[in-house]
Order: C-alpha cells, then structure tokens, then sequence
C-alpha cells in the first residue's frame, strides 16, 4: 500500500475513545499496572540496579501521597549517578528547563545545615568570589551578587552557591533558603570533600561538613539526614558518606512523610547491593 492511501485510510477512520484526566484514588489498581509495567521495563534495563519486590506495585498510601501533592521532586544518587531524578505534579517547562529545577522549594529545616556551613566559611579575598568581584568595567554588579541583601543572602550566594555552582538556590529575608533537588545534590557532592570550600589546607580541619546534620546509623551504614518539618515531614536531605548516596525529596506538603519516604529508599539502595 502506498503512503498516500495509509494516510487517506488513517484520516477516515474514527477517533479513538480517549479521554485524559487527572488520576484519582479510585484508579489505584489500574496505577499499580502501570507501575508493575513501568518496574519490569527497569528490571529488564538494568537487572543489576532493578530487583523484583512483593505486591503491591506501589502502597495506597504511596498513590495517596502523590496525588495529595501539587508539586514534589525527588532525586537519588549513589557513586556519582543520579539514579532517580524525577518531577510530580509540575507542569511541562519552558524548552531545556527541567520539572525538577522549579519551583524553588522552602527547604525548612534543612536551612540548617546552610547556618552552619555560614558559620564556618570563610569570607574569600577581595578579587576571588569577593567584594568587588562580581562587577562589569562601571562598577554595575552582575548577577545576584550585585544585591547581596542580609549577611546570609550573601552568604548563600557567594560562599555556598558559588563553590558548587548552584544558581538558583537562594535564601530569603527572614532566613529561609529555597532550592530544588539538582542544586542540593550539587551541595551534597560539595560536601564530600571539605576541601571544596576551604583552599587553604591549614583551616580544612575547621570545617564540619557534618555539622546540624542527624547522625545516626540505617542498616549498619552511617546516614546524616536533615528535614524540612518535625518528624521528618515536607522534606528530606539524606546522605550515606560512605556509600556515596544521596536522596533528596521536597515538597510543598507539611504533612508529607519524606522521612518515610527515604527510608524506604534508602532500604531499596542498599538492599540492591
């Protein structure tokens, strides 16, 4: 058949009955599907990384979760591979501007970790990322640098964003930094070698990378973890230093369990091991 006639047959034929809409806890069983689809193509990928798991595909409570949350990005990393790096409920972006990149979230508790790496950095010199690097040939600052605001805008931008190259993380009036899951795990791979923030090899020992992190220990693996809400809620900024791990979850929910969410991961990272 000729590629005219298939494509008169194709524009004579019927619409198919398709309709798209927002999916509801009432399509929990046909979502399992999909997931259970979606699981098996990964396993068949990457048998290493992809373990078979006991039904159900995804808990109830795992669906309610994401449907509940307008927007939520999550991001997992181990050994210098982002393993996981994916968007839910934010809308299609402008061209090359990933889901995962906006919004900014308010990063809550986990501004912590930001007053302490503050507390510790030194200002740079004049000339190298401080006063007066970051102007053109009149004197006009350039970039977010031009405006520091408070001392801990400043320092967000200049002394912990520049370092790493994070460009959108940023800190607000009253003291709050918002970020997204791309540039904490830029700050995460930062994190593994003090030396990132501190050049002069006599003052790395002044650096505590671990500082206002939670230590603790998860299946025998040292973890530090931070949260955006008490209990673990709205976000979670965890680390495994010694298996180079890194899982971030942000959302806009105060009741959302990122703490159970990462932990769940984290089970799956070093179960597959």
């Amino acid at each position: 058949m000729a590629i005219t006639e298939i494509i008169e047959d194709e524009a004579e034929r019927e619409p198919l009955p398709i309709r798209v809409r927002l999916a509801s806890l009432r399509d929990y069983e046909e979502l399992c599907g999909l997931f259970d689809q979606l699981d098996e193509s990964h396993r068949e990928a990457r048998p290493d990384m992809f373990q078979a798991f006991p039904p159900p595909a995804r808990t109830r409570e795992q669906i309610a979760q994401w449907l509940a949350q307008p927007d939520s990005t999550v991001l997992v990393a181990q050994n210098g591979s982002v393993l996981v790096d994916r968007s839910y409920g934010i809308p299609d972006q402008t061209k090359y501007m990933p889901t995962t990149t906006v919004p900014q979230f308010n990063v809550g508790g986990i501004t912590e970790i930001f007053n302490a790496l503050c507390a510790q950095i030194p200002e740079p010199p004049p000339g190298r990322g401080g006063r007066g690097a970051a102007t053109d040939s009149v004197g006009r600052g350039r970039g977010r640098a031009a405006n520091p605001g408070t001392p801990f805008q400043s320092c967000i931008t200049r002394r912990v964003s520049t370092p790493v190259g994070l460009h959108k993380t940023s800190a607000t009036t009253d003291g709050l930094v918002q970020s997204n899951v791309d540039e904490l795990y830029r700050l995460s791979l930062g994190l593994e070698n003090p030396r990132t923030y501190v050049r002069d090899t006599t003052s790395m020992a002044g650096i505590d990378v671990t500082k206002n992190w939670e230590a603790d220990k998860f299946r025998g693996v040292a973890r530090l973890s931070a949260y955006g809400a008490p209990g673990g809620k709205r976000a979670a900024f965890v680390r495994m230093p010694d298996k180079h791990a890194t899982i971030i979850i942000l959302t806009n929910d105060d009741s959302a369990d990122a703490k159970g969410m990462a932990d769940k991961i984290a089970e799956r990272l070093l179960s597959s091991k």
